[in-house]
């Protein structure tokens, strides 16, 4: 094997592997791709975002889908409600994205969570008869 058959081996197993690399990068990252149509999360204008608010509980969120609405849960599907800032969505995954459309968290991950002390009500759909709690940080415990 010459030289330049050498090279022009190394040369395509580094691409092989930066391809690789890219793409385990994008579906890790897993951006909202333009087009994809997001659900609808409880949102309320009476939550404000606080990203330096400080953890109040870390624990599991549960959503379940109702129709176009994504409902959040904390510990379980019996759990209190939660209810997001304005922008917030669901990818149709159910992975909770933030305003920049940022995956936030999924289904069963492992959270923080900073409560806020606006009074909030869960949607119908989500159970207006069980507590709902304002969320003003959410951030998702990744191993």
């Amino acid at each position: 094997m010459t030289a330049r058959t050498r090279a022009a081996w190394a040369f395509v197993g580094i691409a092989a592997v930066g391809a690789v690399t890219v793409g385990v990068a994008v579906t890790r990252f897993d951006p909202v791709r333009p087009g994809q149509d997001l659900l609808t999360v409880a949102t309320s204008d009476r939550v404000v975002a606080d990203s330096t608010a400080p953890f109040d509980r870390g624990g599991a969120v549960f959503a379940v889908r109702r129709g176009g609405l994504v409902c959040f849960f904390l510990d379980d599907a019996s759990g209190d409600a939660l209810v997001f800032p304005k922008g917030y969505a669901a990818s149709q995954d159910l992975h909770l994205r933030d305003p920049d459309r940022r995956d936030v968290a999924s289904p069963g991950s492992a959270v923080g969570i900073a409560f806020g002390p606006a009074e909030v009500e869960a949607p119908a759909a989500c159970g207006a008869d069980r507590a709902a709690r304002a969320v003003v940080r959410i951030h998702g415990l990744r191993g």
